[in-house]
């Protein structure tokens, strides 16, 4: 089914099959990157570069969920690097690596100091900038790319409606775009569907038949793994690419 308002395009479908292009233990090293938030508090993550690269590439920011760290996304980070996307993964503070307090306001308001690493990375395209996060991590993934001028468009993998994500900030995303993706059984159904409706740009929703929630959707186990990885590098394909 697919219908159209407000410049959106609603997908309700299960994608096609899709061979994920490497392993996990294919994986370069990644150089671990420090951020200083606002706070002092010190932010880790691991910064993947795509082998060889000759000139600055998009780059992709992954946000994980609440129930664990950085490391959730390892499965996804091959696609993305041989699709040609570098790759940032980081410990939200309070989780893994990052200590502090858990916080959905400072996780979004530390987003800007990882950007700022980007910006200052000479193989990074710092008009072409991507945030993706899974469940907890999507509401960051949203607030945290709509004041980012580089942040072209937000995957939201699993999100919750939180009331930190008003209005104003739907209308800073106008001329960007946002991928949602959900299961149809998933308890945030229907915060996804209500996020999606409030979008003010190009916005598209997926629901898969399950109830796979956040970055479990690309767990080896998960037979929806491989057409969400798929999507999202078409997404990133159609609006991360910068001529």
């Amino acid at each position: 089914m697919v219908s159209v308002f407000r410049l959106t395009v609603f997908v309700l479908c299960l994608c096609l099959p899709f061979t994920v292009f490497a392993q996990a233990d294919t994986l370069p090293e990644p150089e671990r990157v420090s951020v200083t938030a606002a706070d002092g508090l010190v932010m880790v993550g691991d910064f993947y570069r795509v082998p060889n690269a000759t000139e600055p590439l998009p780059t992709v920011l992954l946000q994980h969920m609440l129930s664990g760290n950085r490391d959730q996304w390892l499965p996804l980070i091959p696609p993305l690097l041989e699709a040609g996307y570098h790759v940032l993964t980081v410990d939200l503070r309070g989780f893994g690596e990052t200590r502090g307090t858990r916080s959905m306001e400072g996780s979004i308001d530390d987003t800007r100091f990882w950007f700022e690493w980007l910006h200052a990375q000479p193989d990074v395209q710092g008009d072409a900038l991507a945030l993706v996060g899974g469940s907890f991590g999507a509401v960051p993934a949203l607030a945290g790319c709509a004041p980012e001028p580089g942040c072209l468009t937000s995957i939201l993998i699993s999100p919750g409606d939180f009331p930190l994500l008003n209005e104003a900030l739907y209308a800073r995303m106008s001329d960007r775009s946002v991928l949602f993706m959900v299961g149809r059984t998933d308890n945030v159904l229907y915060d996804t569907l209500r996020m999606f409706e409030r979008t003010t740009g190009e916005a598209a929703m997926t629901v898969y038949n399950s109830s796979v929630h956040g970055t479990d959707m690309f767990r080896q186990s998960n037979p929806q793994r491989d057409s969400a990885t798929a999507l999202i590098l078409s997404w990133l394909n159609d609006h991360l690419r910068v001529e």
